[in-house]
């Protein structure tokens, strides 16, 4: 009977050392940290007394061969507004190989309209219709090479 107390504190102890590892690996995952990291927004910040930022940036792609099978990288930004602002944005990447990939408003949605043509990809103009948070989105075209760099002016009035 011994062996069987022993047996029963043996499975109860390998159980509980499996819901350890399980919940490590879960916390741990490449996956969520990926997403983490992707989900990252840097605050746009104006100089004093200015209307205009001036942000540089540099997006690697992680793939084997320039733009083969590649997922684009994208690089988000935030910046608090006020209803009736009107938002600025013109993006020179190098190469041409970087857009504006969206602008979203406080609910997340995209603040620019469904019949847009590819011209938004460089520059946009729009007047902010609430207070808060928007989120500017810039990403890797399908022609990207490893390094992309670009420069995004950014005007609030």
């Amino acid at each position: 009977t011994s062996e069987g107390g022993l047996l029963m504190m043996t499975k109860r102890h390998a159980r509980i050392l499996a819901l350890v590892f399980l919940s490590f690996t879960a916390v741990l995952s490449p996956s969520v940290t990926a997403q983490s990291a992707r989900d990252k927004l840097e605050a746009i910040q104006f100089p004093p007394d200015r209307t205009t930022t001036v942000l540089q940036g540099t997006l690697l792609l992680r793939c084997k061969a320039e733009a083969e099978n590649c997922n684009p990288e994208k690089k988000g930004y935030s910046l608090h507004a006020q209803a009736g602002q009107s938002l600025t944005l013109k993006l020179s990447p190098s190469r041409g190989n970087v857009i504006i990939n969206d602008i979203l408003g406080i609910d997340r949605k995209s603040v620019i309209p469904t019949d847009a043509d590819e011209d938004f990809w460089y520059g946009w103009t729009v007047k902010l219709k609430e207070n808060g948070e928007y989120r500017i989105y810039v990403s890797t075209t399908e022609t990207a090479k490893r390094v992309n760099s670009y420069t995004l002016n950014v005007t609030l009035k």
